[in-house]
């Protein structure tokens, strides 16, 4: 095993797909990897010379508060089985007792993760629809802000500076930062990404003062969106307050992975609209 570098991209790409992530193919992708590269620790095993897996955790707060995210774990399907995913993980979480990760529904993952001291909490929705079936609530009011201004109020409302990812949202095509108000006081805030036909939210907080509002805070931002052809996407938490007002504008969940964790309350489910991949 050994870090990652820019010239082990190809392969990390050609296991992605192998296994199914159809993302690995967008135009973004590539970013995404530098970005785990540069601000987390991506390792890639390799046995006579060709990769054969990859994992990357986030390091997320700091201090012993700190969580590991797992981001990526992904082995080369002719590798399955020979105990590279076990290994990669086992360094990426050696002296890292706050785990967290969305576990995939392949039946390797969860016994995998279980083993590991952390567990299932809640499953993360995978949802689309159309902007325009949501209307925007009453007394809310978007605007569009920098990046650093977005992850000030997140660092306020939770300890956490997550001023590197909303960058890189913010960055990528078709992405903006945003502050829900309400009444005038921010009450939410975070950042959209857009991609080809799609785009949606890619992490969303709000202030725990205003949990009332957090389904009515979601709204609005996604009613604030223009995606190309109208379509949006954005993960949720199934405790999430705003989920059953999703289906209720007949928003559709395309697949789902499970919140594990070593512990209850790393991500505060009715709160937060996290990234699958960077939380």
């Amino acid at each position: 095993m050994r870090a990652a570098e820019d010239r082990d991209l190809p392969s990390i790409i050609t296991i992605a797909t192998a296994t199914g992530q159809e993302e690995a193919q967008a135009d973004g992708y590539p970013a995404y990897v530098r970005h785990l590269m540069r601000h987390g620790r991506f390792l890639v095993a390799s046995a006579a010379n060709e990769v054969t897996g990859y994992g990357a955790t986030l390091r997320i707060g700091t201090g012993p508060a700190a969580i590991s995210m797992l981001a990526d774990l992904f082995v080369r399907p002719s590798a399955h089985g020979s105990g590279v995913g076990r290994a990669l993980l086992t360094e990426l979480w050696r002296d890292q007792p706050r785990r967290m990760t969305f576990s995939s529904l392949h039946p390797n993952a969860l016994p995998l993760y279980a083993s590991f001291g952390v567990d299932a909490w809640w499953p993360l929705l995978y949802f689309s629809g159309q902007v325009r079936s949501l209307a925007s609530p009453a007394g809310f009011a978007v605007d569009v802000a920098a990046p650093a201004e977005v992850a000030a109020l997140e660092r306020d409302w939770t300890g956490l500076d997550r001023t590197p990812e909303h960058e890189a949202w913010a960055a990528d095509d078709g992405g903006l930062s945003m502050i829900v108000s309400r009444a005038g006081k921010p009450v939410g805030a975070g950042s959209a990404s857009g991609q080809g036909a799609t785009c949606g939210l890619m992490h969303f907080v709000v202030a725990r003062s205003d949990k009332e509002h957090a389904a009515d805070a979601v709204l609005a931002a996604l009613a604030f969106l223009d995606p190309p052809g109208g379509t949006a996407e954005l993960c949720v938490p199934a405790p999430h307050p705003v989920t059953r007002a999703l289906l209720g504008a007949r928003w559709r969940i395309s697949e789902f992975d499970l919140h594990m964790a070593s512990e209850a309350g790393l991500i505060d489910p009715a709160l937060t609209v996290p990234s699958p991949g960077l939380a």
